[in-house]
């Protein structure tokens, strides 16, 4: 009786070994899939990234990678001599990403420049450190979308050229405000924006002095608007959370790409005081 106990007993120690070792997690690693690009020793070539680039390293010493100071998401490679193999580099971006690429040499290039950027979202571009905004690209989507679909509560606004701006709605998340903008184009022109600022200047500007604008550097940016005639766009900036300083304002500027028309719109404390949780 006591061995077929201890039989038992046995049995479900066992049984219960085996299963804790089968419910223990185990690591996967992944590999990634190189991007093949060319180099040449006789022109840049230029990578453009959805995220802020930390740091390149490169699989050779006659291969070389630089950071744009003035684009944070920009790297341009060039060989120093004509690669005789294959070699590798690898770039790492503020949201902790990696990206391979499994560089070669030619003499000649057909293509110089490759825009990385739709890889990300497809709807728009990371322009800074994103460790103020601590989102996956997942839970980034899920956020525009309800951003785009919710309902307006902001109301300040400004027309020039026939083009509306206005601010529809802020919304806080951790460190980032979410602004979202609405362009309305009155004409029956087109309207391609070539670029944004925005910055931070005084609310009044004495006579004689200079105007003094402190730039923000967005961390995310939807594409730059681009609107038909008689249409209208919702167009969705973040930038760090921050107050704006007593008697100053912070102005949003759109500007025509080849073209003379642009738009500012002015937002103050009080609207970012009435942001909402994402």
């Amino acid at each position: 009786m006591k061995y077929l106990l201890f039989c038992l007993l046995s049995i479900v120690i066992f049984s219960l070994h085996a299963a804790a070792q089968t419910m223990q997690p185990r690591t996967r690693l992944y590999s990634l899939l190189p991007y093949d690009i060319q180099v040449t020793d006789k022109a840049t070539t230029v990578i453009s990234f959805p995220f802020t680039v930390l740091n390149a390293d490169c699989g050779s010493e006659n291969l070389r990678a630089e950071k744009v100071p003035e684009k944070v998401n920009v790297i341009k490679l060039k060989a120093a001599v004509p690669l005789t193999d294959t070699t590798s580099l690898h770039v790492f971006t503020g949201d902790g990403s990696i990206y391979a690429f499994k560089v070669s040499w030619r003499p000649t290039l057909s293509t110089l420049t490759y825009d990385l950027r739709e890889a990300a979202l497809q709807t728009g571009t990371f322009a800074g450190n994103l460790e103020v905004a601590p989102l996956n690209e997942r839970e980034l989507k899920t956020g525009l979308e309800k951003i785009r679909t919710g309902r307006k509560f902001l109301h300040a606004s400004n027309r020039k050229f026939k083009l509306k701006l206005s601010l529809q709605g802020i919304y806080a998340h951790n460190n980032t405000l979410f602004l979202k903008f609405r362009v309305v184009n009155r004409s029956r022109l087109s309207y391609q924006a070539g670029w944004a600022s925005l910055y931070i200047q005084d609310i009044k500007v004495a006579r004689r002095s200079s105007v003094q604008q402190i730039p923000i550097q967005p961390v995310y940016l939807d594409a730059l608007p681009t609107l038909e005639g008689k249409s209208s766009q919702k167009w969705i900036v973040a930038i760090a959370k921050a107050t704006i300083p007593d008697k100053k304002k912070l102005t949003l500027e759109l500007q025509e790409q080849n073209g003379g028309r642009h738009v500012t719109l002015t937002i103050r404390n009080k609207d970012l005081f009435k942001a909402r949780s994402l």
